[in-house]
């Protein structure tokens, strides 16, 4: 659905914290995610390499995370900076059927030499993202349906924003899984049409 508004962790972000930190003293985020991946991070807010101008720490999927990164998201966090990561996820599926390391594995990092736990997460399976899609949407908890191939950042969100949930199991989240929290659990997307017809059938 190429027309369809499209919500990213790193746009809740922007939309929730730039009017609090954008124009701090001239301030901005030392965003630790690849250029031009979430461009919406870095136009609106900006991007800085002093660890002493930050405010905001946000750790998300990047493929050039190098050590002086590390380092300057480090030092902010050691001044007090707010930690946030764009979704927990450790691994990311690649075409193929295989992985690759995602933003858990940057933040694992940062935790574990700062001493600090992430202070927020603004993607799944954080309910913040949940009611930015609504909001962005225009629609309530009850008209929506949240589809993912991951029970503890897809249906969990769903689950935390009274979202309806279905689990597809052509993704990370393969079959023998404990699906119990999801609305309905399918093999794959393609039989998706089907269910939302079922569903949309009076009952007797």
């Amino acid at each position: 659905m190429p027309d369809a508004p499209r919500c990213k962790g790193a746009l809740v972000r922007v939309e929730i914290y730039e009017p609090a930190f954008g124009g701090k003293d001239g301030n901005a985020v030392p965003v630790v995610v690849q250029n031009g991946s979430c461009p919406v991070v870095v136009e609106p807010v900006g991007s800085v390499t002093d660890a002493e101008r930050a405010d905001v720490v946000l750790a998300a999927f990047d493929r050039t995370f190098s050590y002086a990164k590390w380092n300057t998201a480090f030092q902010a966090l050691r001044r007090g900076a707010l930690f946030a990561a764009t979704n927990p996820d450790t691994t990311c599926p690649v075409s193929g059927g295989g992985l690759i390391p995602d933003c858990g594995g940057i933040t694992a990092a940062l935790e574990a030499t700062s001493g600090r736990r992430v202070d927020v997460v603004f993607g799944k399976p954080s309910r913040i993202m949940a009611e930015a899609a609504l909001e962005r949407l225009g629609v309530g908890a009850e008209e929506a349906l949240i589809v993912g191939d991951r029970l503890e950042t897809d249906i969990q969100m769903g689950q935390a924003a009274g979202v309806r949930t279905v689990l597809v199991l052509s993704g990370v989240s393969g079959h023998g899984v404990d699906a119990s929290g999801a609305s309905a659990v399918l093999p794959s997307v393609r039989e998706l049409p089907g269910l939302l017809a079922s569903w949309a059938q009076p009952t007797s």
